[in-house]
């Protein structure tokens, strides 16, 4: 796991904003973009699948922003969040979104075949390589028959490229640090559990904006790169090669 003193910090730096849990190098209206493009995903993808009053697990969950959003769109359902920082924890709690237990992604302290849904967002970038394998295969156990998990995560081609063209000295992100992974590993990863594929992607049209968002822009020039990466998103929505974030949704059979 990464430092948990650095992500301590953070929550505390930056308390429920989303720069505390995505990008910290990154400015807001990038962060925003990303967030908006993760709910997209929930939306078409996962939400409709849950049964009615279906239970969900929030890996990571910080301080409940993905509950939030699926608070807002699917109301009759039940959110658990799963956080090692006691601040994210009692954020989560106080927003209303669900209810947040203090623990850790290898170690989780749940009964088995509990959850309709688990959402992996941006978390299993932060578990030890040699244990992602032992997690995934806990985060099956965890799953009642048929149920579902969203597994997403920066992808490592994207990463390569970017270390490719940083200029020599710059930094490489936050303390928290995290890794990404190959298209290949990932697949590998989440598919030798025996579950079966509902569908994958990554967002491409970000990744492809990405040096025109990074600029100094005025808000309406902002806004307007803004929307072309949101269109992007939408029609390359299953390429991922190069995607700062990629997604595999899977149901266990």
């Amino acid at each position: 796991m990464t430092n948990k003193n650095a992500w301590s910090r953070r929550a505390a730096r930056h308390g429920e904003s989303i720069t505390g849990v995505l990008f910290e190098g990154l400015p807001d209206h990038m962060n925003q973009l990303i967030h908006e493009w993760h709910m997209e995903v929930l939306r078409k993808f996962v939400l409709p699948h849950l049964p009615g009053g279906g239970l969900i697990l929030d890996l990571g969950c910080g301080y409940g922003r993905v509950a939030e959003a699926i608070r807002q769109y699917r109301p009759d359902v039940r959110v658990v969040g799963l956080d090692y920082i006691r601040d994210y924890c009692d954020y989560f709690a106080a927003s209303s979104a669900g209810s947040a237990v203090c623990g850790d992604i290898e170690k989780l302290p749940f009964q088995a075949a509990q959850f309709d849904c688990v959402l992996a967002i941006t978390s299993l970038m932060y578990v030890d390589a040699g244990v992602v394998g032992d997690v995934i295969s806990g985060i099956y156990d965890l799953l009642k028959k048929d149920g579902i998990v969203l597994f997403m995560d920066p992808s490592r081609e994207f990463i390569d490229f970017t270390r490719a063209i940083r200029r020599s000295g710059a930094p490489s992100g936050g303390s928290t640090g995290g890794a990404g992974f190959y298209k290949s590993e990932y697949r590998s990863l989440v598919l030798k559990s025996g579950w079966r594929l509902q569908a994958a992607g990554g967002n491409m049209g970000f990744a492809i904006m990405s040096p025109l968002l990074l600029l100094t822009w005025p808000v309406p020039v902002q806004s307007m790169f803004g929307g072309v990466s949101k269109m992007l998103d939408r029609l390359l929505s299953r390429m991922d090669w190069y995607a700062v974030h990629r997604w595999i949704l899977v149901r266990r059979l």
